[in-house]
Parts: structure tokens; sequence; C-alpha cells
């Protein structure tokens, strides 16, 4: 598709001065049109089908979040001369993706102000009513039985014998966690990787909802632990649980610190094997590797 000539015919309003191309989403192909307003074009029908799904969760969101000072995306809809949703666009939200590095050179107390405002983020995401929204549920016992499957299909087969009886050992633990205790639900943002928290004296705005569904809310630290360590992940935390939405769900923190953790892990890897990215693979299964080595055998001290 020709990104440019679809959007100047499409949205003849918007004079076009300058462009950007941000090719590296999984779900989306997005063009930044003069630092404004920003186009996702889908990659699949899938992605496709989620944007107006996306676009309503989002307009509900949008009271709670100003609220809190936070800003998630205002979803408009680009359509073809029969009426047909080509992609969405919004306003871009400025500010720059919270990197780790970013994180680590403010003040202790600016690191603080973001953890607690990314908590309240959460909170005030998963306390939302999912009723009619038609989000799919995961993170119960069946999904994650067929997420193992998919790792048993196209992990394994790179694994040594040794790491993939540590692998089973994990997620056979996590699903008799999960059968044992049962798992929490509400709307989840799926992937709150810091390319998704948007940085500008403070935290700016949450973008990216491609994985919004209805799943276990304390799989939304997952990220945190990946891209800004334990430290900076137990202090969201800290302050989530202060007004934890979930207060009888007993074994929330215990699920992330044993399991989320390193599922970040799994997630990479099996896309970077869909995707047939050599280079990235082999990086990850470095990771993944490195990972299995420090898990201790069940019955081990």
């Amino acid at each position: 598709m020709d990104y440019l000539n679809t959007i100047q015919t499409f949205a003849a309003h918007i004079q076009i001065n300058s462009y950007e191309v941000h090719s590296s989403g999984w779900d989306n192909i997005g063009i930044l049109i003069n630092d404004d307003f920003l186009f996702r074009f889908p990659r699949s029908k899938e992605a496709y089908d989620r944007i107006k799904q996306d676009g309503v969760l989002l307009s509900l969101l949008q009271e709670p979040m100003k609220r809190i000072g936070i800003n998630v995306p205002i979803y408009q809809f680009l359509r073809d001369s029969k009426g047909e949703i080509i992609c969405c666009y919004y306003q871009a939200i400025m500010g720059d993706s919270l990197t780790n590095v970013i994180l680590m050179s403010l003040p202790s107390h600016e690191q603080d102000i973001i953890a607690k405002q990314l908590a309240s983020f959460l909170q005030t995401l998963h306390r939302m009513n999912y009723d009619g929204l038609g989000y799919h549920r995961e993170h119960d016992k069946k999904w994650w039985h067929t997420h193992l499957k998919e790792v048993e299909e196209n992990i394994y087969p790179i694994l040594t014998k040794h790491e993939q009886s540590a692998v089973a050992n994990f997620f056979a633990e996590l699903i008799r966690t999960v059968d044992q205790e049962g798992v929490s639900a509400s709307i989840i943002h799926g992937d709150l990787a810091h390319t998704h928290i948007l940085y500008r004296d403070g935290l700016e705005g949450v973008i990216d909802f491609g994985d919004v569904c209805i799943g276990d809310p304390a799989y939304d630290f997952y990220r945190l632990y990946e891209d800004f360590g334990e430290g900076f992940a137990r202090n969201v935390y800290r302050y989530y649980s202060e007004q934890h939405p979930f207060p009888q769900d007993q074994g929330f923190y215990y699920r992330i610190e044993k399991f989320y953790r390193y599922h970040a892990t799994f997630h990479e890897l099996l896309h970077r094997i869909e995707m047939s990215d050599e280079i990235q693979c082999k990086e990850q299964l470095v990771v993944l590797q490195a990972r299995i080595a420090q898990w201790k055998e069940p019955g081990e001290e």
C-alpha cells in the first residue's frame, strides 16, 4: 500500500509537510505526519479487526485518564470512498519512550513520581468495566495450556533436553498455581513496555493498546520487570497495592515474581521465530538460556 498517497487522498484536510515511517511495530505500520498525527495501518486482518474495538475502549478511558493526568490516544478512522475503514489515526502524544537509561538518569524522587503515576494508570485501567467490549480471555488455565503448546512446537526444538525439562516444570507450576488458586480478571494493557510509555518532564502518556484483553491484571507488571528492573517494578506495585483493585487475590504478587517477570523472553522469542528473524532469535535464545540456568529444579533449595 502507498501509505502517503492513501493519507493524501482520504485525509485531504491534513497537509503533509513531513513524515516518518515507524515500521518496528508488531501489528501496525505507523506513519507520523508533521510530528502531529500518527496513522496506524494494520499489518493483518486480526490487527484490522482490533482497531474499532480498541477505539471504543480508548473513548471510555479518556475521562478517567484525564483525572489522573495521563494521556491516551483518541482514535479517529480513515475511510475510503465507500466508507470502509482503512486505518486509525490520532493526534500524537508528545514525549520520548521511557527507556531505562532515561529513568535511571532521573533523581530518585522523580523516579518515585513516575512509579506512582504508572500505578495510578494500572489501577484505573484494571477497574474498567469490560462487559460488552468483546475482548477475549487470557491467562486462565486453558490459555496457558494453549500457550505452552506453542512453546513446545516452536521453542523446544532449539533447546537442550535439560532446558526443555526446566521450561516444562516452569509452565507446570504456573498452570498448577492458576488452576488451584484462580486469577483475577480485568481489562489489561498487555504490553506495558518502555516503548509504550511516553515521558516529557514526567509521565506524559501511554500508547499502543493493541494487546488489550481480559486477563490477569498481575500480568501487566511483566514488562516493568523486563525493561526497568526489579526495584522499580516493586515500587510501582507498592503504590498499586495501596488501593489494590483486587485485595482478595492473595497470589497476585507471587505470580508476578515467580512467573510473569520471565514471560517477556518467551513472548519475544516466539515473535522472532514467527518473523524468521534469525539474528534476534539467537539473541533471545541466549537470554532464555541464561534465565533457565538460574531456575532451580524442583526440590532444590
